[in-house]
């Protein structure tokens, strides 16, 4: 009797130290933060939460921070000049990591995980453009002043690596992900459109090859644009964090 009981503390003691040794080699959770994505005005938060010595999930959480946007700030012209283009919102990427290193386990080495994407932003706009082909056969100077939301659905596969350093102290590259995305969006701008004919513009936009759904409405005091596009994701980054 002694000799099992004797043998059984042996066994949990194993046990224990065992658990001891994986938590300290290999914490079960990290906090991350993006910090290159700091420079584009978005604030990224990761989760990650260890499943099994192989597997983790991960989930990301972004903050926009309110700033122009770079893409309509980057094709101003003499006929198009973009006086604001304020573009705010969040979003969240969940995701499934599963760590390939033989050696070591989740969370450090490299891996492969799915992940999908969710945004939505919003923008408020003043743009003052020449319009001519979509006129009533004629040149005018028109202002588009609204607001509107953009909402992407998408996702695709990470590869990527993790360390983590003394002090628990982690670095997340994520090497490369390619997927794809779906976003619908829907502007409104009030002004004087009572000379704009936009007929045949939606045909001329499906027609053009470009993989994007549009439907405009106009009223003399209104214009109306929303659709949607599909793009492929590209996703590359570094995150620094801490390990517990």
């Amino acid at each position: 009797m002694k000799t099992n009981i004797i043998a059984l503390s042996a066994l949990l003691l194993t046990l224990t130290t065992s658990q001891l040794s994986f938590a300290q080699k290999n914490p079960k959770n990290t906090v991350k933060l993006n910090v290159p994505g700091l420079v584009v005005g978005a604030i990224n938060v990761q989760y990650e939460r260890v499943l099994s010595p192989k597997v983790s999930a991960v989930l990301g959480v972004s903050y926009f921070i309110p700033a122009s946007s770079r893409v309509l700030k980057g094709i101003s012209t003499s006929e198009f000049k973009v006086n604001k283009n304020t573009m705010s919102g969040f979003g969240v990427m969940p995701e499934i990591r599963f760590y390939l290193s033989g050696k070591s386990e989740a969370p450090r080495g490299f891996y492969i995980a799915p992940y999908g994407r969710f945004s939505r932003k919003t923008i408020d706009l003043d743009v003052n453009a020449t319009v001519d082909f979509i006129t009533k056969g004629k040149d005018i100077d028109t202002k588009f002043v609204g607001s509107g939301s953009f909402t992407t659905f998408g996702g695709g596969i990470l590869i990527g690596a993790q360390w983590i350093f003394p002090n628990n102290l982690t670095l997340d590259w994520w090497i490369l992900g390619l997927g794809v995305t779906s976003t619908k969006f829907d502007v409104t701008s009030n002004g004087d459109y009572s000379d704009l004919d936009l007929s045949g513009i939606d045909s001329s936009v499906q027609d053009s090859g470009f993989p994007i759904k549009l439907t405009t409405k106009t009223s003399p005091t209104q214009l109306n644009a929303e659709g949607s596009i599909l793009l492929p994701d590209f996703r590359m980054g570094i995150a620094f964090g801490y390990a517990f």
